[in-house]
This record gives structure tokens, sequence and C-alpha cells, in this order.
């Protein structure tokens, strides 16, 4: 009898508790505000534009350009292209710069055209071939605007000082018909006619840099139907010789440009997808006399491979690749000897994927961008803990809910593994997580929290959490 009592009077104590947190949970109430996250930080850029409404963003770059030490970012659109200020809390809404009519800014890129110490923004057509240069003023606009014409349709860009006269000049490259075009700059923010080359075959840019060791700027061209890179090896006067770097094993995918061993010298890296080949990462290693060979062969998990950038995603001093396969992100970390053994994949997305660093603290961050907009992912330390231990003692318990209530409501300190308190994963913290909590404690039947659970773990969410420190796990 006394057992059956007890019982009774446990059961009916629980059933209290929550009854009173689910007629809390009833009242409306504002989340708490989000710091840091384990794996990455989200936020949501915003992209309706003053005229025109909403578009689909195209390419992403990223600079400091109201110089206040905060990393800002432009994106393209329908028509030209169009600019968000960091303010050390979040972004401006958009500044929107016209110039192309109804054609697509493609393809973008940056530097300082006019000599003024301060950095302008180019973007190329889609259609027309049509460049335009956007002068910035240094406090974040870039109001004067030039348009000149890069000899055909635009579907990468760069900028390099190719003949060595002190000014930067812009290379275009189009996949249309095989032509490689350089404007060369005048130092006024003006530019050529373009000076244009005949590739065997179109292409993607891959780098502008000096691939021989004779400090000239040379061009590497990426082929996706053919069995080679075109190197074109720069004289120092802007005229180039073309030779071919046989791909090795006959095919290759996305590639980029990087130094991957730590010696000084470019390398290059080939994301392979199973559709094509061996789903695999393939390091090409650079002489620095502009030949590479056979490096590491690295498995990993690329169905398809849209493209590939090279980051420091985990802080570790090696070269880490972000693989956009068109349905999710597949991060592969560097040994930094040329394999990356050990991949990441973060499902469910598509779209364009730069790499940067946004908030200066020397870790690779992610500009995603796509039909859903403009996506900022900034990346943390991965700090493993149990979800549900708000107060960070090892345990789950009653404790925590408690804990995470005098938080929401009495004034208490502000968590520093958010994660372990958002017990049900949904990237807010509030009642419904000490509901969460209390269910996988006493709910008949107990109802599991999501990964890692009450085991130590890392949370795989993407969302705009944090667990800056956890100390009870190993």
């Amino acid at each position: 009898m006394q057992a059956m009592i007890k019982t009774m009077t446990d059961t009916a104590t629980k059933g209290m508790v929550l009854g009173v947190l689910l007629v809390m949970l009833s009242v409306t109430l504002s989340s708490v505000p989000l710091d840091a996250q384990v794996t990455f930080v989200e936020t949501v850029i915003p992209t309706t534009l003053p005229v025109g409404g909403s578009y689909t963003p195209t390419e992403t770059i990223a600079g400091d350009w109201n110089q206040d030490g905060d990393i800002d970012i432009a994106f393209g659109w329908i028509g030209g292209l169009a600019t968000v200020l960091a303010n050390g809390v979040g972004y401006s809404s958009p500044t929107q710069y016209s110039g192309f009519g109804t054609e697509s800014t493609v393809a973008m890129t940056q530097g300082d055209f006019n000599g003024d110490g301060i950095i302008d923004l180019v973007g190329g057509s889609n259609y027309t071939g049509y460049l335009m240069v956007r002068l910035g003023d240094g406090l974040g606009g870039f109001p004067t605007s030039t348009t000149f014409f890069s000899g055909s349709t635009c579907d990468s860009l760069a900028t390099a000082d190719v003949n060595l006269d002190g000014h930067l000049d812009i290379v275009s490259l189009t996949r249309l018909y095989n032509e490689l075009s350089f404007l060369h700059g005048n130092g006024l923010g003006g530019f050529s006619p373009p000076q244009t080359l005949t590739l065997p075959i179109g292409g993607a840019l891959l780098g502008v840099e000096d691939f021989t060791g004779d400090s000239f700027v040379d061009v590497l061209v990426f082929h996706s139907t053919a069995a080679q890179y075109t190197l074109l090896t720069n004289d120092g006067t802007g005229s180039f010789t073309t030779s071919a770097i046989p791909y090795i094993g006959g095919t290759t995918g996305v590639t980029t440009v990087v130094d991957v061993t730590g010696d000084g010298i470019l390398d290059l890296v080939a994301a392979i997808p199973a559709s094509i080949g061996c789903s695999c990462v393939q390091t090409y290693v650079g002489s620095g006399v502009g030949t590479f060979s056979a490096g590491p062969t690295s498995v990993a998990t690329i169905p398809y491979a849209g493209s590939v950038v090279h980051g420091d995603f985990d802080a570790d001093g090696h070269v880490d690749l972000a693989v956009n396969t068109d349905a999710s992100v597949v991060l592969l970390f560097g040994d930094g000897l040329g394999a990356f053994p050990t991949e990441q994949v973060i499902p469910n997305f598509f779209g364009r994927t730069t790499a940067t660093d946004v908030n200066g603290d020397a870790r690779t961050d992610l500009l995603l961008s796509g039909p859903f907009g403009v996506h900022v992912w900034e990346s943390r330390d991965d700090v493993e803990h149990r979800r549900g231990d708000c107060n960070l003692d090892g345990g789950v318990d009653i404790a925590d809910p408690i804990h995470l209530l005098s938080f929401l409501f009495s004034g208490g300190g502000q968590p520093s593994c958010d994660d372990a308190c958002d017990a049900n994963d949904d990237g807010s913290m509030n009642l419904a997580d000490a509901v969460s909590v209390l269910m996988a404690l006493f709910g008949s039947p107990t109802v599991p929290l999501p990964a890692p659970g009450l085991t130590c773990g890392s949370d795989a969410t993407i969302d705009a959490f944090a667990c800056v420190s956890y100390s009870a796990c190993p």
C-alpha cells in the first residue's frame, strides 16, 4: 500500500510539474538572443531589394568596404549587384546597384582600381559580356559606375597586375566562346579594350597566380570536358605561352588552387564526383616551375561536385575543403601533407558556396547563396556536450530545467553551452526546452532528447546556437 501511495504521489507530482510548464508555455514569449555555435552559426542575410523585391542571389564576395573592421557582403542579382554592411551584430538592408538591365551578375571580384586605397567592385553579366566597375567611397557605398566590354560573355573574373605596370587588370573568361580576355587598368578606374586569347576549349578560371616562380602572374584554366588543365605562362609583358597539364587518371572534377603541403608552392586539389569517377579528392603537387605531380588521393562522399572552395574550418593550421554537391556541403579536413582523411557531410543544401573569414577570428566561414537567399555560416569549435545539461554539471536531471527557467525569467546568467540548454534542438531557447527535459526524464513513455542526447557528443544541426564551453565531457 505504501509503495502504491508513493507511486501515485510521484505520478501526480510529475503531472503537476508538466502541467504547470505546459500552461506557462501557452504564453507567447520571444526567444532568448542567440550567440555562437559548435560547428557553424547561421545568419540569414536580408536580400529583398528596394526595387524589384526578391531575386535569387548569384555570386557572393566579402570585404570590409566601409573600413570599420567588420566584413561586408555583396551578391549578384538580375540587373546588377547589391551590398549589405556588417555592423557587429547583424547586417544592413541591401543597397542595390543596377547596370545590367535584365541580365544577371554571374561573376564578381574586387580590388583597388583607381589607386585611392579603397576597395572597388566589378561584376560580369551572363549574356553580353559587359563588366560593371563600381568605385568605392570608403564608407561602404559604390556610387561611381563605369561599364566595359569584356569581349564576350563573362563566366569567371579575377584581378591581377598582369603586365607589371603597377595597375590592377581584369581577367575574364567565357566558356561559350573559349575566350580569355585581359582588360588592362590605367590606375584611374579605367580599362583598355580587351586583349583576347582563344583557348582550345571553354573552361573556368582557377587561378591568376605565379605558378612558375618567376614573379610574373600566370593563368590556370579548368576544362570540364577535356583531359587537361591549360596553363598560360606570362613572359612579364602580358603575353602568354600555353601548355597542357594532363588530368591524373584521365579525368578530374572542380578544382581549387592552394598550397596544401605548406611548402610555399601552389598545388591543385580536384573534387572528382562518383558520377564521373572515383568519388574522391585528388591532390596535384606543384613543383613551383609550372608542373604538377600526383599527390594523395582521398576517398570522399561526393556524388556530384558543383564547386570546391578551401580554407581552415577547424583552425588546426591545415587546408580544408568544402565541396558543394548540390544536395549537401561536404567538409574535408586536411592533414597538412596533401591528404584529406576526415569528412563531415552537412545535408540539405544546394546553391553556390564561397569561403571567407567573416568575423576576423582566423577560422574560415562559408557564404551560401541560392533560391533560399544568402546565408552566412560562421565556423566554431565543435565542443562536445550532453543535450539537456543546462547547468553543466555533467548530468541531466530536474536541476537543468530549473536552471533554464532561472535564466529565462529570474535574471540567471547566460548559459555557456546554448546547445545543451536547447533541449529540443529547434534553434531557440524557451519553455519548450524545459518541457523536453522533463519528458525525457519523467514522461510516460519517456521521449529521448535529440542528438547527442544524454551522452557526450556534438550538435550537427546548423542553427544560430553555440556551445562555447562544456567541461563535463572528456
